[in-house]
């Protein structure tokens, strides 16, 4: 791992803990509860895209971001793609499911 891969992993992790930070303090304080979207804002579905956005912005290596993502997408699909609500309960689970069998078998492949 170069000295530079390090750098944007902690820069990475440490811009995903802030906003986490940010999101869970302004919901203690009730200032989210006021928002038109608030269920959006403090659904697991905005962490996964929000850290994904922000691995995709400050690490070299895409894939995590990318992982990120999707999952957080998928996670919000009704609200990109209204009619996969009907399915939301079943696409999640399976998502997640290749997702991880996704990144295993890469893994062992590249070993």
């Amino acid at each position: 791992m170069t000295k530079n891969s390090n750098q944007s992993d902690k820069m990475a992790w440490g811009m995903t803990l802030i906003v986490f930070g940010a999101l869970i303090l302004l919901d203690k304080l009730g200032i989210t509860a006021k928002l038109p979207f608030a269920s959006f804002l403090q659904s697991a579905g905005t962490y996964f895209l929000s850290a994904g956005i922000i691995f995709l912005i400050y690490k070299r290596e895409k894939t995590m971001g990318i992982v990120l993502s999707a999952i957080g997408v998928i996670i919000h699909s009704d609200l990109f793609f209204g009619w996969m609500h009907a399915y939301r309960s079943l696409l999640v689970p399976i998502a997640l499911l290749v997702v991880g069998l996704i990144l295993v078998l890469s893994n062992r492949v590249k070993k």
